[in-house]
Formats: C-alpha cells, sequence, structure tokens
C-alpha cells in the first residue's frame, strides 16, 4: 500500500491518530466527493492545510504540482513531501501568508483560511486571476463563518465564475467554475 492511500483511508475513515477531529470539522466526509469532481486536474494550490485532511484529498488525485500555503505548519511536513514523492507529485510548502504571496497559475484553489469576509475577498483579489478552472471553499456557512460574505463581495464583479456546486451541511462547501 502506498503512503498516500494509507493517509486518505486514516482520514476519511477518521482513524488517522494525533488529529483533533472536532477541529477537522466535515473535510473528512467531502473527500470522496473531491475525487469524484476533479479528476485530471493537474495543478493545485491550497491555502490552509491545518491537520493535512484537505491535504491528502487533493493530493490523492495525483496532480502534477501541488503547493499548500500556510502561516504555521500543523501537520507532519516530512510525510506529505514522502507521500508526494512516491506518486511523483511536485510538492511545495510556502509557510507565509497568503496575502504576502504570489501564486503561480493553477487549475484549483482551494481556501480554507481565516473565515472572514475581509480575509476571503482579499485572498480573491489577490489571486483569482491566476486560476483557470475551480475556485473551491470549505467553511462557508452562514453566520458561522463569513467566507461566504467575502466570496459575494468579490463575485459582483467577476461573472465569469459561475457556482457549480454549494451546500450549507455541516461547515459548507463551495465550487465555483471559471466560464
Amino acid at each position: 500500500m502506498l503512503l498516500i492511500d494509507e493517509m486518505y483511508e486514516s482520514f476519511k475513515n477518521r482513524t488517522r491518530e494525533g488529529i483533533r477531529w472536532k477541529m477537522v470539522g466535515d473535510m473528512w466526509s467531502r473527500m470522496d466527493f473531491i475525487q469524484e469532481k476533479f479528476a485530471g486536474i493537474k495543478t493545485i494550490t491550497e491555502f490552509g492545510p491545518f491537520q493535512g485532511c484537505s491535504t491528502t484529498a487533493w493530493l490523492y488525485l495525483r496532480p502534477e504540482k501541488f503547493t499548500t500555503v500556510d502561516r504555521g505548519i500543523s501537520f507532519d511536513l516530512e510525510l506529505f513531501k514522502n507521500a508526494a514523492k512516491e506518486i511523483n507529485v511536485e510538492f511545495n510548502f510556502v509557510l507565509g501568508s497568503d496575502l504576502e504571496i504570489e501564486i503561480d497559475p493553477c487549475e484549483l484553489l482551494f481556501i480554507d483560511t481565516v473565515h472572514t469576509e475581509d480575509q476571503t475577498f482579499q485572498e480573491l483579489t489577490l489571486h483569482a486571476d491566476k486560476v483557470s478552472k475551480y475556485l473551491v471553499f470549505h467553511d462557508i456557512t452562514e453566520p458561522r463563518f463569513g467566507t461566504l460574505a467575502g466570496i459575494k463581495k468579490w463575485w459582483v464583479t467577476h461573472p465569469e465564475w459561475i457556482e457549480i456546486y454549494s451546500d450549507q451541511s455541516d461547515c459548507g462547501f463551495m465550487i465555483l467554475e471559471r466560464k
């Protein structure tokens, strides 16, 4: 069994040791959906890997290049580097604020960071033009999170993006696709 297979199953089944499961929210329950929806994506950038549940889901897609950005390290970085290497994925970790960097062009940008209107609006303003296919968001449920308000504020002036999926169950999840 490949390392990524073990990681995927242990996150999906909530059996991975050392994880603060209450802090992961419902990301574990969305892992198979991510595989079905985004198969074939070659370049992914992730903002907010936290403990690595979403990172595992994105790596499991086996993109050519995967970049994850966070202000701190809350997961075993070497484990993820090794898993990526084993499946020939170029893996990059950027330590810092996504508001202070410039990302490379990518097909998919996943945002799961501070969950405020202002943060999300700034992330989209700074980075959405580098994304060719999908903007994906976790933690959009209102009023619990301000993410959706930031998306809506930005979206008003970006009609080239259409909503193709949204749910408000538990933490919520949304996908915008470039026309």
